[in-house]
């Protein structure tokens, strides 16, 4: 086969005979808008009540110990059925967050269906005892003149509101989500680990707040709930300066606590970014599914025989599309909840601290972005409560801005930019990997056509991809078709008769003489399955290389990885070292394999990629020879169709302009001067060269 006729057949494209049924379009794109489900969000409701649970037990320890009452700026005891109350509610709160992290921990259905169950119900329990507490000895008694609300009374306050969010968020996803047969469901898995990851790094943090808060007041002889602001001041870095270290012990405790608060507050936000890159990536995937199939019918109806070329550009347009769409939709929601976040916690602060609600909004930006200038810190005792909880709300709330802004627009272009230079180079210095299916394909049946004329054994009826490439074209649908039919049972009677000869006996096949035309055909077929069983050894070697390569570290590739070894070993343990497969299955390039394709760098999984078109060409070509394909039938089973010269002349004239637009634009980013004429001699010498062998 001649290069031109090589290069007369093109890959695979959308069968023609195929249309859309009437209405196909309007249901697409029914199917293409987002219909709101309720369940979707319930399903990560927990996960709030994972990063809340552990705050509500921290804030319920000063509403226990502290008072929550001055009269005329004396501390008042509390009512023994008040703190009753209170110790009632800790130790309520206490089994709450134990029971739902044994609802995030737990690995069978009835363990997790009744921890889920009594983590609500213990929830719902410490609520009622608080609002009781509140409404009793905080709203109906010591309200008269004079009275003042202490730490004790806010820390209830934000303590009881912690809790309340918690259990409307468990309610809501206990009816809205939760069921025993969706169990096992991989979201429902992954909502789980991320619930109990989320509570045990937060309780940790928690945890060690508390500890430092107890070292402190009694170090420094501040209350509790001073300790807790100080400590939260320190592992946010933001240092008001209000509250010092005054004696050497507080001094060393400050540089250790910090240590440990710090690292373990890095780890929280490395959670948060890991869950909102993973959850824009998904939405992204989602949106990509429903575009695309749009996109595609669109192209197909603009363009049916797109080249290899054309699908890549589009294809590309499509996963910039949805990831410019992920991340102004990401941008959108994380600006208005940094906004909102401000605004609302100014005007709390406004109303706490009696600051002009300008300097309320200062002061909340100074305080997200952790910098701390002092000239606004908290006095009032709601103000410090307060302080406490938005404090830790400012670390996702900032992260989750700051990783859509900066590591998502900013990288994500920058990345587009250096993916286009990265494809320019590749297609100059790798246009091999470039080349469509059908090249392969006709390389295939340069490498089997001998065998194939052996096989057919009959010269009139060999397959000449010329002809073929001259009279497909004028057939028509009807003459195809009849063809095919007569093919067909012409194949079934064949494969009857040999049955019937294979019934006769293995000894009726002994008759036949090693010379004859029987026993050559058969040699010939044997050895073509045999060459087929390679080939699709080969090219499940190169796809589990492919994809181990691709895949991230996770169970699956670690399962995939060591399912290889294991049959590395068997084999050698069975045939010896067999260079042949496991060079496939340990990596190796074979440079005689893909000698125009740099093996290593960013090259490497391009070469991985073209030896994997070329053994998925060739598995197709010896299947349609074994099954004696011709014309369409074996158009169809390759997968690629038939064009006209003037179409290949086109498409050549438009690859040489292409490739001739990459490398200008290679020098004036990479070259200039006497290198960049050297560089555009020595490529127009290539290019002439190249178009010499193609005449």
């Amino acid at each position: 086969m001649s290069r031109n006729n090589k290069q007369a057949v093109y890959g695979l494209s959308r069968n023609e005979s195929q249309g859309n049924r009437p209405g196909e379009d309007s249901e697409h794109r029914l199917r293409q808008i987002p219909l709101p489900d309720i369940s979707q969000v319930a399903r990560y409701l927990p996960l709030i009540a994972a990063i809340l649970a552990p705050l509500s037990t921290l804030l319920n320890i000063p509403a226990m110990t502290e008072r929550w009452y001055f009269l005329d700026g004396v501390s008042q005891p509390d009512p023994p059925a008040s703190l009753a109350l209170s110790i009632t509610g800790l130790i309520l709160n206490v089994i709450a967050n134990a029971l739902l992290l044994l609802r995030f921990s737990t690995v069978t259905r009835r363990w997790t269906s009744l921890a889920t169950r009594l983590s609500l119900l213990s929830w719902l329990g410490t609520t009622i005892v608080g609002i009781t507490n509140l409404i009793i000895f905080g709203a109906l008694t010591r309200n008269s003149q004079g009275h003042e609300y202490s730490e004790g009374f806010w820390s209830a306050v934000v303590s009881l509101a912690d809790a309340g969010v918690i259990s409307i968020a468990l309610l809501i996803h206990y009816f809205g989500a939760f069921g025993d047969e969706d169990y096992a469901n991989s979201e429902e898995v992954e909502i789980r680990m991320q619930g109990r990851q989320f509570m045990l790094s937060f309780t940790a943090f928690i945890i060690i707040i508390g500890f430092q808060a107890l070292a402190f007041s009694q170090l420094e002889g501040w209350n509790y709930l001073n300790s807790i602001y100080f400590s939260i001041q320190t592992a946010l870095t933001i240092g008001y300066g209000d509250l010092l270290p005054t004696n050497t012990a507080a001094k060393i405790l400050v540089f250790v606590f910090s240590v440990l608060t710090i690292s373990q507050l890095g780890n929280e936000i490395a959670l948060i970014i890991a869950f909102l890159s993973t959850h824009a990536t998904h939405r992204r995937d989602r949106w990509r599914k429903r575009y695309e199939g749009a996109m595609h019918r669109e192209a197909n109806e603009k363009r049916p025989h797109a080249n290899l070329m054309e699908e890549m550009a589009l294809i590309s347009k499509i996963n910039m599309r949805e990831e410019t769409m992920s991340h102004v939709y990401d941008l959108f929601w994380s600006a208005l909840s940094l906004t909102v976040f401000w605004v609302v916690g100014a005007a709390l602060f406004h109303v706490m601290e009696g600051w002009s609600y300008g300097n309320a909004v200062y002061a909340v930006m100074v305080l997200s972005l952790t910098i701390g200038f002092g000239d606004f810190a908290p006095v009032t005792a709601a103000g410090r409560v307060f302080f406490i909880v938005y404090a830790l709300m400012a670390v996702p709330v900032v992260t989750s801005f700051v990783v859509q802004t900066i590591t998502g627009l900013l990288s994500t272009f920058s990345a587009r930019r250096a993916r286009r230079d990265q494809y320019r180079r590749m297609r100059v210095d790798a246009p091999e990997a470039f080349k469509p299916h059908s090249v392969y394909i006709s390389s295939a049946h340069d490498d089997y056509q001998e065998l194939r004329d052996k096989l057919l054994n009959a010269s009139a009826d060999q397959l000449h991809i010329e002809n073929a490439g001259e009279t497909g074209t004028e057939e028509t649908e009807e003459e195809a078709k009849q063809e095919r039919d007569e093919r067909q049972i012409s194949q079934r009677y064949d494969a009857a008769e040999a049955l019937a000869e294979r019934d006769m006996g293995d000894d009726s096949n002994g008759d036949q003489p090693p010379g004859s035309r029987t026993f050559e055909r058969r040699e010939l077929e044997l050895g073509l399955i045999r060459q087929l069983m390679d080939l699709t050894v080969r090219l499940e070697a190169e796809a589990r290389e492919l994809l181990l390569e691709c895949m991230e570290h996770s169970i699956a590739r670690t399962l995939l990885l060591a399912d290889r070894n294991v049959q590395i070993r068997d084999v050698k343990a069975i045939r010896g070292d067999d260079a042949n497969i496991l060079q496939i299955w340990r990596g190796i390039n074979d440079e005689s394999n893909s000698p125009e394709i740099p093996s290593e760098g960013p090259y490497s999984k391009l070469a991985k990629v073209r030896r994997y078109r070329n053994t998925f060409a060739e598995i197709l070509v010896v299947g349609a020879i074994l099954q004696r394909l011709d014309g369409p039938e074996m158009n169809l089973f390759e997968r690629w169709r038939m064009r006209d010269r003037a179409e290949v002349a086109e498409e050549q004239a438009k690859y040489a302009r292409q490739v001739q637009q990459d490398l200008e634009k290679i020098v004036d980013q990479q070259f200039n001067g006497l290198t960049a004429k050297l560089f555009r001699r020595k490529a127009k010498s290539i290019q002439e060269h190249d178009s010499l062998e193609s005449a």
